[in-house]
């Protein structure tokens, strides 16, 4: 089945050895594999608004740049 073995297949790339000690992949429950799936999107989504944020600061601040440098070469 498709759909079962690309979540197989995304589980065991991601999946946390430190979350469940001693526990292999498989005998993690569904809860526990899709509480885990939901932090780890919380988390991303997360660190991308930070991300987006700070790339929006930057470009703020490159226009400015970019327009006081355009004044100093009219001025010239």
């Amino acid at each position: 089945m498709v759909l079962y073995d690309t979540e197989m297949i995304f589980w065991h790339t991601y999946y946390p050895k430190e979350m469940f000690p001693g526990v292999k992949p498989l005998e993690a429950t569904l809860s526990e594999r899709l509480e885990y799936t939901a932090s780890r999107a919380a988390s991303m989504d997360a660190s991308f608004r930070e991300v987006h944020a700070r790339v929006r600061q930057l470009e703020k601040e490159y226009n400015e740049v970019q327009l006081k440098n355009e004044e100093l070469n009219k001025g010239n």
